[in-house]
């Protein structure tokens, strides 16, 4: 397998790239920086049913098992992480205003139901970190597979885009299909 070397550089300009088509989708991505380092940012909130309701989905003599439901928001970050030389994602998961501990962090997995996952095999996942910008504890998505991935798509038009669409979906950070279809049909944009 042939790896695929990602310079800072190169990762700020796909991210930059990347935020452009985003404000064309008003997909509400931002971008920020700091000592010349680029980093993508996401907020959005996600509803998650709790287990009990959805122990109780069909049971219509209890309606309020039905509408229990627990409101998370999300911060993603996706960065270049100078160590592992691959784009990488922290996050940080909020509910009711307070950090949630990594104990409660497989709730925002998909399909958290099927997710046989024990908590040191979780550990091999997901990392508590220093955000090498900002400073400041984040969860991560661990960078270590990232450049073994992301080799088997050398032909993508945009790594960042590629990467978001491949491990952003584990932490419900899904992409639309109309990034790919933009850049499918605006060629120009590629560097």
């Amino acid at each position: 397998m042939i790896n695929v070397d990602f310079s800072e550089e190169e990762f700020n300009n796909k991210a930059l790239e990347f935020f452009n088509v985003s404000k064309l989708l008003n997909d509400n991505w931002n971008i920020n920086h700091k000592n010349d380092k680029y980093y993508l940012t996401k907020k959005q909130f996600i509803s998650l049913k709790s287990e009990y309701s959805q122990s109780y989905e069909d049971d219509c003599s209890d309606p309020s098992a039905v509408q229990s439901n627990e409101i998370i928001n999300i911060e993603y970050h996706v960065l270049f992480h100078p160590s592992y030389q691959v784009p990488v994602l922290y996050f940080n998961a909020y509910e009711d205003g307070k950090l949630i501990s990594f104990h409660d962090i497989p709730k925002i997995f998909v399909n958290i139901n099927e997710l046989k996952t024990s908590q040191t095999e979780l550990l091999n996942i997901v990392t508590q970190a220093e955000h090498p910008i900002l400073f400041q504890p984040f969860f991560m998505l661990h960078p270590c597979k990232v450049q073994q991935v992301l080799s088997q798509f050398k032909e993508s038009k945009n790594f960042v885009l590629t990467f978001i669409s491949i491990f952003g979906p584990s932490v419900k950070l899904n992409l639309s299909l109309e990034y790919q279809n933009y850049f499918d049909d605006h060629p120009s944009t590629q560097t």
